[in-house]
């Protein structure tokens, strides 16, 4: 499936692996250095984790 970003189609999926691997990883470091300074545990780092890549997705 085909969007248009920006002027251009782009595939769906290409248009998805761009932001995961841009906007959700600069959103995602930021809850996550939290995390680790506060000590908090493995199954809630990964849930808020799974948070902030998915507000990485909506920009």
């Amino acid at each position: 499936m085909d969007v248009e970003s920006e002027g251009k189609l782009v595939d769906l999926h290409v248009l998805e692996y761009i932001h995961i691997h841009k906007t959700a990883r600069l959103l995602e470091a930021v809850p996550v250095c939290g995390v680790i300074i506060g000590s908090v545990d493995k199954a809630n780092m990964e849930k808020l984790r799974s948070y902030a890549r998915s507000i990485g997705l909506l920009f």
